[in-house]
């Protein structure tokens, strides 16, 4: 008999074997407890789901005992607290470990709470809730239901969000458009809301409270262990569970690089440093890299890493941000306290006693101009302020945008024209205008466009994928990632950076877009004709 071990083996002490297309199971010493009779087997940490070749699904315990009959047309993959949802004759409900049904069949799939004691399901909109001995405790009172645990029910009425307890008690009012709550997947009772009204966020505990006296900007970031991340004009800072502020919002970008939250990679002015939980730094930022380029290895050391255009190198800092090794190797990591580089294929150990105790950053120190911004200065298209500093660290406003925009394409200005009223009298109104009449700004509404407000990645792309001629609705539905794949087919993302679409663009990011749409050879038909593999792809 010629057996074809196919799993390792787990915690449940059993391993699969298969054998003529059906599996079978056996123990750690290799002896067989089920003969290969099943279609299927998923071997997790405490049970083994099996199903027959009458295509219904049963279980085993972690000894290959049965411990559920099959009977089941749908069963989940493990038991969690005791219970798993299975599914029969079109309907859904839970068993228990010794495959008690603890309530009716239910006509939609159901979810568990954190802490497996009540469940839930949403049928037409509607939100339902029963406790574990099947009583039903919410009967559809409200709409598209989200629970955690039972202080922690998110649920829509009137179309807005607010959070109920079990008892139904209002934990945060029904006014936000969206609310999240992040929490710790060790101990779901502690956790803070993440409430969205507009473009505006507020922060409440577990419990319902304001965390803090002010609303922030919204963003895609939430909340750790321990701390807010906070945002306020394109700026990241941090914030405590209590409402103090850790570190005030001045930054461009920010990380976590620990689970416990004690290093925060942040951006200042463009460069990379790394922010203690107190909000002192570690490393000051004066690191040219992407936000991620240095990460925490232990032994009071970091690792930094370079991109030049996705070309990534290695070195490393001390706890101080002295260069111990300057980037230049493909691979770095610690093995055993010992520190190994790689070159190519091959690997190397190195004594950090014998290098010196610095080395100069001179080749990672920021310097302006950008090869982009350089071509732009010399067109005529970037100016610096009077000290000769092009800022090239700095965000973009809108207005600032629009009239480099408009120095690239060589517009008349056309006073006169029709625009918001918020750029009546603003210095760069003549662009606005003139972008305005030729279909490629927005506003915020028919009457402000907010000049001063930072520029986007998302809204400076829109503007130069219409002034090559795209339009809104061929930009938004564009295959494969929308705007970004866009970017790429028609050759003017901005090229070597690391960003999100949403973040304010500095000034170096403009640059590198301007520079890529004044030498990019694509048009529409061309983008049109790229082959359906190549879209797909990327």
């Amino acid at each position: 008999m010629q057996w074809n071990h196919n799993n390792e083996y787990h915690q449940t002490y059993v391993a699969g074997v298969k054998k003529d297309g059906l599996w079978g199971i056996m123990d750690k010493h290799g002896k067989i407890i089920w003969e290969p009779i099943w279609k299927e087997i998923l071997i997790n940490s405490e049970q083994v789901r099996v199903l027959d070749t009458n295509d219904k699904y049963g279980y085993l315990d972690g000894h290959g005992n049965m411990m559920i009959e099959p009977k089941y047309d749908f069963a989940i993959h493990a038991f969690e607290h005791d219970i798993a949802q299975v599914g029969r004759d079109f309907g859904y409900t839970y068993i228990d470990n010794q495959g008690n049904e603890l309530m009716p069949l239910q006509p939609e799939m159901m979810y568990a709470d954190r802490l497996g004691e009540y469940f839930y399901y949403n049928k037409d909109g509607k939100g339902f809730i029963f406790d574990r001995s099947g009583n039903m405790i919410s009967n559809g009172k409200y709409d598209n239901i989200v629970m955690y645990h039972t202080n922690c029910i998110i649920a829509k009425q009137n179309d807005k969000q607010g959070v109920v307890n079990i008892n139904d008690e209002i934990i945060i009012p029904f006014e936000y458009d969206s609310i999240r709550y992040d929490y710790d997947f060790a101990n779901p009772l502690i956790g803070t809301f993440y409430a969205q009204k507009s473009n505006k966020v507020t922060f409440f505990d577990e419990n319902g409270k304001q965390i803090g006296n002010k609303e922030w900007d919204a963003s895609g970031y939430g909340s750790g262990k321990s701390v807010i991340y906070i945002k306020e004009n394109y700026k990241y800072g941090l914030m405590d569970k209590s409402g103090t502020i850790i570190s005030e919002p001045i930054y461009e970008d920010f990380s976590n690089l620990s689970e416990d939250e004690s290093y925060f990679g942040v951006k200042l002015k463009g460069l990379v440093g790394v922010v203690k939980s107190d909000g002192t730094y570690l490393i000051e930022p004066k690191w040219d890299i992407p936000i991620n380029g240095i990460y925490p290895l232990g032994n009071g050391m970091f690792e930094l890493s370079t991109d030049n255009y996705n070309d990534y190198k290695h070195g490393l800092l001390d706890e101080k941000g002295n260069l111990i090794i300057e980037p230049m190797f493909d691979r770095l990591e610690f093995r055993r306290g010992q520190l190994i580089v790689g070159l190519g294929e091959n690997w190397y150990s190195v004594e950090l006693s014998d290098n010196p105790e610095t080395r100069s950053d001179d080749m990672l120190t920021r310097k302006e101009p950008a090869p982009e911004a350089d071509f732009l200065v010399e067109k005529g298209v970037l100016k610096g302020y009077e000290s000769g500093d092009l800022r090239l660290w700095d965000t973009a406003t809108r207005a600032e945008f629009v009239s480099l925009l408009q120095r690239v394409e060589g517009w008349e200005n056309e006073e006169g024209s029709i625009i918001f009223d918020d750029v009546q009298g603003h210095w760069a109104k003549d662009a606005i205008a003139a972008a305005v009449n030729r279909g490629l700004i927005n506003g915020y509404d028919e009457k402000t466009f907010k000049p001063d407000e930072c520029v986007t990645y998302t809204q400076a792309m829109t503007i130069i994928l219409r002034a090559i001629g795209f339009t809104d609705d061929y930009i938004e539905n564009y295959p494969a990632g929308g705007i970004s794949t866009l970017a790429h087919d028609a050759k003017v993302n901005p090229q070597g950076m690391s960003y999100s679409w949403n973040d304010a663009a500095p000034r170096e990011a403009v640059a590198k877009m301007l520079y890529q749409y004044i030498h990019t050879d694509m048009t529409v038909e061309k983008v049109r004709e790229l082959p359906p593999k190549l879209i797909e792809y990327f």
